[in-house]
């Protein structure tokens, strides 16, 4: 574990911290006997990362004592969680934390997370960033909304929808209209189609 805890070369971040990091959703016992080991050379982000989408007591022990050192980045632990359990803490630090709070709700479609994306409508780029990979009606309809204040972001939350899905070639078409010299979007767009 010694050997673990020490800073990678290229990143500055320990290989230990990644392992705790690459855990996430997971809650069988080697994995909570691995959290157990290397959690103390884990990162805030690591340690939130190892969270996401998991629901035992266990993993709620380990969230409150991140909520109780950074809730900005302990809200990343709530992705992935149901929303009875995500809710209420994403309520709580949101108007805090709305970039966080948006990261969390990626992949849910749901009435309340809905109501949580209006309200953090102003956030910026986030907001189409949240929608990352979905297909709903109402992911497309933010997509369309915020195409011409954040069109990278718009095409980033294309990645994961069905190459076929109609309305990502709608949008695609859209974003293709969009600024020709945006050399940036250009690539993300060519990456898109790749």
């Amino acid at each position: 574990v010694a050997e673990l805890g020490g800073p990678t070369p290229d990143t500055g971040r320990t290989l230990a911290g990644a392992l705790v990091e690459s855990l996430a959703g997971r809650e069988d016992s080697w994995a909570h006997k691995l959290r157990d080991e290397l959690w103390i050379h884990a990162d805030v982000h690591q340690r939130a990362a190892s969270l996401r989408g998991c629901d035992s007591s266990a993993a709620e022990r380990l969230r409150d004592e991140l909520f109780e050192r950074d809730p900005a980045r302990a809200l990343l632990s709530l992705r992935d969680l149901p929303p009875e359990r995500a809710d209420p803490r994403l309520h709580t630090f949101a108007g805090y934390a709305p970039t966080a709070a948006l990261a969390a709700l990626r992949g849910r479609s749901d009435d309340s997370a809905w109501a949580l994306r209006e309200r953090l409508a102003d956030t910026g780029a986030e907001l189409a960033a949240s929608v990352t990979g979905q297909c709903d009606r109402r992911s497309f309809a933010l997509r369309e909304r915020e195409l011409p204040r954040w069109p990278l972001a718009v095409a980033d939350s294309l990645s994961g929808v069905p190459r076929d899905h109609p309305g990502r070639r709608a949008l695609l078409a859209a974003l293709e209209r969009v600024d020709p010299s945006d050399l940036e979007l250009r690539c993300r767009l060519l990456a898109l189609e790749q």
